[in-house]
């Protein structure tokens, strides 16, 4: 076992583990023996955490089994953040269409029942994976009380859905049942960010917002 991978699996703080992962050369049998062992044990939940924040460090062939089982690990939060957040970093053009459903409909059920971080750092790493097929799922969202998900999720809508129209979306949340309520809130949102850009400034939904990312020893 080389001394960068245990440093890499031990590391505490988010920007050790960055750096680590940087200096990691190429794996070893041990390395991987070890990695592939600790995925296997599913514990420690610090050397999980930092290989899911970090996926591309897990052997290809089992890395999306690995990152469907972390998002769905009901009794470590952690986890499941460090799972989200490593998508980003996932090729999704070398994924499969099942796997693709099966991490959207799972990035789904975690903002359905989260207020937290994990619901934040979910609108943004399942926009790149959404079709429209998951529309009235996410009009669904529109909801939810966290302004950061809400956010990022309405301006995929937005764009991807209705076209930056604002009548059609506004005809496709009635449709999808969203509360009157929240479809004047959203209203009020997308005239506002119509007026921004009719005065050539940036687009308030042409960004996504971020929740802070929190070592596992703060929480």
């Amino acid at each position: 076992m080389s001394e960068q991978i245990k440093k890499f699996l031990e590391a505490e703080d988010l920007d050790d583990l960055q750096r680590t992962k940087e200096e990691l050369g190429d794996l070893d049998d041990q390395d991987i023996t070890l990695i592939c062992s600790t995925l296997k044990q599913w514990n420690p939940v610090q050397a999980l955490s930092n290989l899911l924040f970090h996926p591309v460090v897990i052997p290809s062939a089992i890395r999306i089994e690995v990152i469907l089982k972390a998002l769905t690990d009901h009794q470590n939060p952690y986890i499941v953040l460090a799972a989200i957040v490593g998508l980003q970093d996932i090729d999704i053009q070398q994924i499969s269409e099942e796997e693709r459903d099966c991490i959207v409909m799972s990035l789904l059920e975690i903002m359905k029942n989260n207020e937290t971080i994990l619901a934040d750092r979910a609108s943004v790493s399942i926009l790149p994976l959404l079709s429209k097929r998951e529309m009235e799922k996410v009009f669904r969202l529109m909801s939810h009380p966290s302004v950061t998900t809400c956010h990022n999720l309405l301006g995929w809508l937005y764009r991807e859905v209705a076209n930056e129209n604002l009548t059609e979306f506004m005809k496709m949340a009635e449709q999808a049942k969203i509360p009157p309520e929240t479809r004047e809130k959203v209203a009020q949102i997308l005239d506002e960010d119509e007026k921004m850009k009719t005065r050539g400034l940036p687009s308030l939904l042409g960004s996504h917002l971020y929740s802070y990312i929190p070592n596992r020893k703060e929480i």
